[in-house]
């Protein structure tokens, strides 16, 4: 996948555990997003989130899809993204869990949107494009 042809969107886990818990994949929000020719990277914190939950026998169905995405490293500027909205979400009196802090973190440094099933979990970060299903 070259970076520089395609758009690139940021998965966060719960896309990903939705496409696999789906009967029928195509009416995954993955799947649809797979069609518009966009580019997939995932947080280092979602493929840990993913193989931690999973099943063996998993292992080699994700092996297969994380195959064709970047995996976004954590790095020390993460942190930095993270603690500025953490301390925003504090003023706001909203919080968020350490792991979502950080996929939201790692979209914004790498300036991805972030794709997500679960917006009341990232809509209050400053920042954060999202991109959700209209349900």
């Amino acid at each position: 996948m070259d970076a520089e042809t395609k758009s690139i969107v940021c998965l966060e886990s719960l896309v990903l555990i939705d496409f696999i818990r789906k009967q029928n994949k195509r009416k995954s929000f993955f799947f649809q997003l797979g069609n518009t020719g966009v580019g997939f990277a995932v947080p280092v914190m979602v493929h840990y989130k993913i193989y931690s939950a999973s099943l063996p026998v998993l292992q080699q169905f994700w092996d297969n899809i994380f195959s064709d995405f970047f995996i976004l490293n954590h790095h020390v500027a993460i942190n930095y993204t993270g603690i500025r909205s953490k301390n925003i979400l504090k003023k706001k009196r909203k919080s968020i869990s350490l792991p979502d802090l950080i996929i939201a973190a790692t979209a914004l440094h790498y300036d991805h949107p972030l794709v997500t099933l679960d917006t009341k979990d990232f809509i209050h970060i400053n920042g954060q494009q999202l991109i959700h299903p209209i349900i």
